[in-house]
């Protein structure tokens, strides 16, 4: 496997190459999904795979640059752990062998405890930074390969079968697949994302013209505040675009004291903080969440295993289950093997960002809801 870094280009000047040895990733990610500095030590891969090449990054704190042009005159500069490329928010990504071989080994090991019983897929989503960015400025950066890195998960795991993206998003890279103040995808972005899960499970997916769609504008999200509040950001809001299911659909969550309460899969948060539209998608973060589509009695099932990422994705996945069981691993406390087994499941679901698998915390969370 070629070498992770990408080559540098030598039209991107010195100082803002060392800035990035200086950024520590996004520190709201630790709750949002994305990853936090960990070592790179060496370890031995699961697979006789060849393992791609580590990044350090330095745990000094960030600096704030002087802003710069790029080859396409676009103005850049590095704020904190967030590129900024005119109105254009990116997060660096540092590929961490060993928690790589983590994540690949606790999808593994769930995938051969349900085998027999339930199909467990697994879906990494790249970030911006490797999709939208211009190929441009993307040389010139010491950043991982996203590509070369989620090769050598999908090659690092067994009794899994594997939703590859890269490719598929590559190809529309030119649409609104993310947002530009914030570390998520569109709900756009996650509707591709959607059909190569389809693909993968041999089901045909149901065509974007069917939905509704609600638009939420004047959304300001993590990148805007992680840079603290870059005018550059501000002077371009997202718009939350959401697609309303046409099932007939009930929803409750369980939110972190355990209460239970009835919710939309897409809430109008028109009237939300600028910060918090994202949470138009299934109510937001919270441990267990169940929908139910009441158009259907054959018993289907899924259980989605997610961060935050996940959110945008799980309505689309409502005309293909009757029951749809949503973890997020950083605040569930129960096994997941055993909810499995004890609902009969038919697929298990795992949807993680590239952060996600290179941060040790998050890791290690899931890991624990897999004995």
């Amino acid at each position: 496997m070629n070498d992770l870094f990408a080559k540098k280009s030598s039209r991107l000047t010195a100082v803002l190459l060392a800035a990035l040895l200086l950024c520590m990733p996004l520190s709201s990610c630790g709750s949002q999904g994305g990853g936090t500095t960990e070592p790179t030590g060496e370890t031995a891969a699961p697979t006789d795979r060849s393992s791609p090449a580590e990044e350090t990054t330095a745990t000094t704190a960030a600096t704030t640059l002087p802003t710069q042009k790029d080859v396409s005159g676009e103005q850049t500069q590095t704020l904190g752990a967030v590129l900024v490329v005119g109105d254009t928010g990116y997060e660096y990504y540092n590929f961490v062998r060993s928690v790589a071989d983590q994540y690949a080994t606790l999808v593994s090991r769930l995938g051969t405890r349900l085998q027999g019983g339930s199909t467990v897929y697994d879906m990494v989503v790249p970030t911006s930074i490797d999709i939208t960015l211009q190929d441009s400025v993307r040389a010139g950066l010491s950043t991982s390969d996203q590509g070369q890195a989620i090769e050598y998960l999908y090659g690092s795991m067994i009794n899994v079968t594997p939703v590859n993206l890269y490719d598929t998003l590559k190809s529309h890279r030119d649409e609104y697949l993310y947002f530009r103040t914030d570390h998520h995808w569109t709900a756009l972005g996650a509707y591709y994302g959607y059909e190569q899960f389809a693909k993968a499970k041999g089901v045909d997916p149901v065509s974007l013209d069917r939905y509704t769609t609600k638009e939420f504008p004047d959304f300001l999200g993590a990148f805007y505040s992680d840079t603290g509040k870059s005018p550059a950001l501000a002077q371009n809001p997202d718009t939350v675009v959401a697609y309303e299911p046409f099932n007939n659909t009930t929803m409750t969550f369980t939110d972190r004291n355990g209460k239970e309460t009835p919710w939309q899969v897409i809430t109008d948060v028109s009237g939300w903080a600028s910060s918090s539209k994202y949470n138009t998608f299934i109510g937001g973060d919270n441990p267990y969440t169940h929908i139910v589509n009441n158009d259907l009695s054959d018993g289907s099932s899924c259980v989605v295993i997610k961060e935050s990422f996940g959110n945008a994705l799980i309505p689309f996945l409502i005309p293909h289950y009757q029951d749809i069981h949503v973890i997020d691993y950083r605040y569930y406390k129960q096994s997941i093997v055993d909810f499995c087994k004890n609902n009969q499941i038919q697929d298990v679901l795992f949807i993680n960002n590239m952060s996600a698998t290179r941060s040790q915390a998050l890791v290690d969370q899931m890991d624990a809801l897999i004995p």
